[in-house]
């Protein structure tokens, strides 16, 4: 019997795929982790369910004076980066589900994938799997 525990979280800062498996697992785990990599749902549905909270979220943006503060900070300390910038509805409501497979193309797979990533598997343990990824 295989176990394999999988998560996926995002944050302002980083995405973070954690897997932990048994040794004897690890071509069944890495097989989960291309698909998921590389054939992503990012399901419609589920699109629409986070721009409507995000649009919840502009509406309560000016609520609590230090979430005020810290947009404010943020846009002066990072003009021009993403880390100052804040989504507005227009925005929100034009990104489509090409625009993610786009940047899910751009920043994940040719960016990081093709290095750092491999960094962090191919060690002693793991380094028979390198050439599968």
């Amino acid at each position: 019997m295989k176990a394999i525990d999988f998560s996926v979280s995002s944050s302002s800062y980083c995405y973070e795929i954690n897997m932990s498996l048994h040794r004897d697992d690890l071509d069944r785990g890495l097989e989960i982790l291309a698909d998921l990599l590389q054939r992503p749902a990012f399901a419609p549905e589920r699109m629409e369910l986070v721009r409507k909270q995000m649009l919840n979220d502009l509406t309560r943006m000016n609520d609590e004076p230090g979430s005020i503060a810290r947009r404010m900070l943020a846009q002066s300390i990072n003009p021009g980066h993403p880390f100052g910038s804040f989504p507005d509805a227009a925005g929100i409501n034009s990104f489509s589900r090409a625009d993610l497979v786009d940047l899910h193309q751009k920043f994940l797979i040719q960016k990081y994938l093709g290095g750092r990533f491999r960094r962090h598997l191919c060690h002693r343990d793991t380094g028979p799997v390198c050439g599968k990824i």
